[in-house]
C-alpha cells in the first residue's frame, strides 16, 4: 500500500466516524485527523515508534515492582542497572 492509498483511506473512514451517531467515534476521527501527518509518516520511511512504546511499558513494570520506594537516587539507580 502506497501513502496516497492509506491516506485516503484513513479520510474515508474518518468521514464514516464523523457521520456516525457515535460521539466517541467522532472524537477518534477528530484525533486521527490532528495527528494524520504523523499517521502517514510511516509510509515514507516504514518507522513505528515501537520501540520507545516497549520501553515505557518495562520502565511501568519497573515502577510497579519498587512501589512505596521515596528516595529517587536509588530509583534511578535500579533503573541504571535494570536497564543497562
Amino acid at each position: 500500500m502506497t501513502r496516497d492509498v492509506a491516506e485516503v483511506l484513513l479520510w474515508q473512514w474518518c468521514e464514516d466516524c464523523e457521520q456516525s451517531d457515535i460521539p466517541e467515534m467522532q472524537n477518534a476521527a477528530s484525533s486521527v485527523l490532528r495527528h494524520e501527518g504523523r499517521i502517514l509518516n510511516f509510509w515514507n520511511n516504514r518507522a513505528t515508534n515501537a520501540f520507545a512504546e516497549s520501553f515505557n511499558a518495562k520502565i511501568k513494570g519497573f515502577r510497579g515492582m519498587l512501589r512505596g520506594i521515596k528516595d529517587m537516587k536509588f530509583f534511578l539507580f535500579r533503573c541504571q542497572v535494570y536497564f543497562s
